[in-house]
């Protein structure tokens, strides 16, 4: 709650300088969060080398470039990604929340409202949403970190539509993630028995019905007019994947109640598929 807070008192911040302070704060309060001392260590020394780069290209004036960079490093967005990837497993899921959202949502702000620029737009987070929109898709059930990655994709593009629609983004992932929080502690097998997991992923999958498909629906219609199909292509080819998931829920369900029945549901549950396909 208080790191919470702290992030939207940010938002009454105008000057570059109160918004690397905050940036530091909220290191600090994500460390007490964490209980090995390697994990602290570690952390710490990336997110005090990237602040210590980001704060002397600002006292330098240098290229706006070198400072969208080092936030990116900052928050382990691509090409830095695997920073974050490489001990995540080690730290607590209030941590893996906190750190993909709140973590997040400061340092692109400050990148929008400072230094990032329609240039800088086109050259640089279109092509690693794109990317990672990809990538993600071949790794749906082996990390869900990297799912979320993209997702954070998605959250610097709402940045360009508005504020608002910025920190509605960032509560509906802070939710979804509370929401499996809530669940019993999860393991391989407890992710195939659970039904509730895997309707929250299909939330994260942004499907239709669902609310998330039509907040990324206006986040594309609210982008520029050239790259809007590349993103509805992309999306539709996405699609397949999460039918996937979809598919194997639908399984779990039938046989959790037929179980008498096994083959005939499953030959059922093939035709379904194929049909949809």
């Amino acid at each position: 709650m208080v790191y919470l807070l702290l992030n939207f008192i940010s938002l009454n911040l105008f000057s570059w300088w109160w918004f690397w302070i905050m940036l530091e704060i909220l290191n600090w309060f994500l460390i007490t969060f964490m209980n090995k001392k390697i994990i602290m260590l570690n952390f710490l020394l990336w997110q005090s080398l990237s602040s210590l780069m980001i704060l002397f290209n600002l006292v330098a004036n240098l290229d706006y470039f070198f400072i969208n960079i080092f936030i990116f490093m900052k928050t382990s967005l691509p090409p830095f990604h695997y920073l974050f990837w490489k001990f995540h497993i080690f730290v607590s899921w209030k941590v893996f929340m906190i750190f993909m959202t709140l973590h997040k949502f400061l340092p692109l702000m400050f990148m929008v409202m400072f230094f990032m620029k329609i240039f800088y737009i086109t050259i640089i987070i279109f092509p690693v949403i794109t990317f990672f929109m990809m990538w993600n898709n071949m790794n749906l059930f082996s990390n869900l970190y990297l799912f979320m990655m993209g997702d954070s994709c998605w959250m610097i593009m709402s940045f360009f539509v508005s504020l608002k629609m910025s920190i509605f983004y960032m509560l509906m992932n802070l939710f979804m993630f509370f929401m499996m929080m809530m669940i019993k502690p999860i393991n391989k097998e407890n992710f195939k028995n659970s039904v509730m997991m895997k309707f929250i992923l299909l939330l994260l999958f942004s499907l239709p019905p669902f609310f998330t498909f039509l907040l990324k629906f206006l986040l594309i219609s609210s982008i520029s007019t050239h790259v809007v199909l590349l993103f509805l292509f992309l999306y539709l080819i996405s699609i397949f994947f999460y039918w996937e998931i979809f598919y194997f829920t639908i399984i779990n369900l039938l046989l959790m109640s037929f179980k008498s029945n096994m083959l005939y549901i499953l030959i059922i549950c093939h035709m379904m598929f194929l049909w949809i396909l």
